[in-house]
């Protein structure tokens, strides 16, 4: 297509040359003898004449006088007529590749210096800077230096429809398949699809606008595509355009574009051409803020007034709504919005954001004109979703269309619920404190009584050895000689020193008992020092009667064996012994009650029958079972919970201070036997 003398537009057909009318609109055979050509290219050269490259008639000349010359190179099929600066013209024929064409002479000069096209189909030649042309074939495109006779060819996957070289001397490419633009100063190449924003991957046409905007069309539609020359590299941004801003619905063909002088851009169809104004004050118009249009819980529409397990969500139209409050369960929606765009709905772009779950807008093209966004697995907490809208020029706005979302926390992850666990952890801290002193607390009380024992053993002891021994030795020999003796003087007066003696006996024994009792009953509200003094004074008063009876003959005792009562005694307080003896807290007071007797008695007849007091024979009783558990096999761990001991290191100091040895010991030694 392009003008002729008249300003009408020559149009190239299958079916012959016809003129377009600007006035009125009408296509208009240009003449009877054109009217049968099946035209592939239109050229109008420097000197006015027209050149026709036709299917099968070769090339045909429309002369500025109107005269028409045919039969130029016939029945040779011409794809693409270019002129050179100095008026030489370019011809690319079906199956020759390309070659020099002289007016003057009609002569057809083939180039053979690019083999990979040679003997196949050149579709279109253009100028490319200095001496060289670009062109585009079947299995590539190339780029051929006519002066130096040297080429460069680059293969493709897919056919090449379209070349065009820019204002800044880049190639662009339409492919079958997509558009490549190649960058002569980095030589790279780089393949655009509708993923980043062509309106179809099947490329027809490309020209370059005086605004320096590539304009393309496809097999279904036409895009634009603006420069950022504000970034290195550069960026592009794309806008398209389909049958509802006018364009024809059927598919475009190959190489079929022109320009006018005042910008509209004439497109070819295989049922007709595009004509393409392009209006910047409309374009370049930006949306309104969006509107919201539904909202989805689970993929299920949310409706006004609706309970949602027990949550009315929307209390009123979505369009009206500024805040949305879920519970934790229901963090799985989506959102509708619409840029009300009736003129081309197809054409309409959205960004949007959900503020602390986005890090960054996302951006959507609509093929209906409504947009969503879907967010699953929310977690609690307030967010915003921000969303504004674009045409096909994507000239965005900044006028946002938001809505305030709120998702519930459990209430187990509630402010009260962190605070119950917080006062649960630290009661439960606080408790175990407790307990961990008050048994402390009782093992003290319980040492502290088996020093008092141990004290109140030595003490009974030193009596019985320095006072009651010496007494038996007064009372032993006036017996025997009491017993021989004759009545007389005498046997009065030894009488009544053998009476003394026993009172004197019985002295001793209340004076162990008045000390004895209120150590028994006193000895909780006694400190330790304070009974150490005491027992101190006593120990010492004794020792130095000791150093005053060594010399006494010692009395023959008669009690080497234990009475049947004593033999009762033991056995009963065995016995209750092994039935507590995995109770830690079985105790002297308690054995006391479980015998019938107080707590002094307890001790005295203990004493007297074992010579230990009532807390050593537990523990001995306790120890020497641990023992035997100990050979059968047991853990220390196990053996401290079968016969009552808090802990395994109390066992094992106790056990040391019984045995001589450490459990541990004790079982390799048993074991080395």
């Amino acid at each position: 297509m392009f003008y002729n003398r008249s300003k009408n537009i020559l149009v190239g057909t299958k079916k012959g040359l016809f003129y377009y009318t600007l006035a009125d609109g009408n296509l208009i055979s240009y003449s009877q003898e054109l009217s049968t050509i099946h035209c592939n290219v239109l050229l109008k050269d420097s000197q006015q004449r027209i050149w026709l490259g036709t299917t099968g008639q070769g090339l045909i000349c429309i002369m500025p006088n109107g005269i028409i010359k045919q039969n130029i190179l016939p029945e040779h099929t011409i794809r693409s007529v270019i002129e050179l600066s100095d008026g030489t013209l370019y011809l690319c024929i079906d199956n020759q590749g390309f070659g020099r064409f002289i007016p003057a002479t009609e002569k057809f000069e083939k180039v053979t210096e690019v083999p990979e096209i040679s003997t196949f189909t050149v579709y279109q030649l253009i100028p490319y800077k200095k001496d060289c042309l670009a062109g585009i074939g079947q299995k590539g495109w190339f780029i051929y230096n006519y002066k130096k006779k040297e080429y460069r060819f680059f293969p493709t996957s897919h056919i090449c429809n379209s070349i065009l070289t820019d204002n800044q001397k880049q190639i662009w490419i339409g492919l079958e398949d997509g558009l490549l633009l190649w960058n002569p100063n980095t030589e790279q190449q780089k393949t655009f699809y509708t993923t980043d924003g062509l309106v179809n991957n099947s490329i027809r046409s490309i020209i370059q606008s005086e605004d320096n905007i590539i304009w393309l069309s496809t097999s279904n539609g036409i895009t634009r595509i603006t420069a950022n020359n504000l970034q290195e590299p550069l960026s592009y941004s794309f806008a398209n355009f389909n049958q509802y801003d006018g364009v024809i619905t059927d598919e475009f063909c190959e190489r079929s574009v022109f320009i006018a002088t005042d910008g509209t851009i004439y497109w070819g169809g295989i049922n007709g051409f595009n004509k393409f104004t392009i209006s910047p004050t409309v374009t370049d118009k930006p949306y309104s803020s969006p509107l919201f249009t539904g909202f989805k819980l689970l993929g299920e529409q949310v409706e006004k007034g609706k309970n949602y397990n027990g949550n009315p969500i929307l209390s009123q139209p979505i369009a009206q709504t500024k805040e949305i409050t879920l519970k934790h369960n229901q963090n799985f929606f989506s959102l509708e919005f619409s840029a009300l765009n009736y003129i081309n709905p197809t054409q309409t772009y959205y960004r949007y954001q959900l503020t602390g779950i986005d890090h960054s807008e996302r951006e959507i093209r609509s093929s209906a004109g409504k947009g969503h966004a879907t967010y699953t697995n929310i977690p609690p907490g307030t967010y915003t979703f921000r969303v504004q809208a674009a045409d096909n020029n994507e000239i965005w706005s900044n006028k946002y269309a938001e809505m305030k979302i709120t998702v519930k926390a459990p209430f187990w992850k509630t402010t009260y619920a962190y605070i119950f666990y917080i006062l649960l952890i630290s009661g439960s801290i606080l408790l175990f404190i407790l307990t961990y002193i008050r048994r402390k607390r009782r093992k003290l009380l319980r040492d502290q009584k088996e020093k008092l024992d141990e004290m109140k053993t030595t003490f009974l002891q030193n009596v019985n050895e320095e006072l009651k021994e010496p007494v038996n030795r007064i009372i032993s020999p006036l017996d025997s000689m009491l017993k021989y003796m004759n009545e007389g003087k005498d046997k009065l007066q030894l009488e009544e020193i053998r009476n003394h003696a026993t009172e004197l006996k019985k002295l001793i024994n209340q004076l162990s008992e008045g000390i004895l009792s209120p150590l028994s009953s006193d000895e909780n509200e006694w400190t330790q020092e304070e009974l150490l003094v005491n027992m101190r004074q006593l120990l010492e008063q004794q020792e130095k009667r000791k150093e005053q009876l060594k010399t006494a003959p010692k009395p023959v005792s008669d009690n080497s064996l234990l009475s049947v009562a004593d033999e009762a005694f033991l056995r009963k307080v065995l016995q209750y012994i092994e039935q507590n003896l995995d109770n830690p807290e079985y105790s002297v007071e308690v054995l006391s009650r479980d015998m019938g007797m107080d707590r002094t008695g307890l001790y005295r007849r203990l004493i007297s029958v074992v010579g230990k007091t009532p807390t050593n024979f537990i523990r001995s009783i306790r120890l020497r079972r641990a023992a035997q558990l100990l050979k059968e096999g047991y853990t220390v761990a196990e053996v401290a919970d079968l016969v009552g001991f808090n802990t395994s290191s109390y066992l094992s100091k106790c056990f040391q201070e019984e045995f001589g040895m450490r459990p541990s010991q004790y079982i390799n030694q048993w074991k080395n036997r």
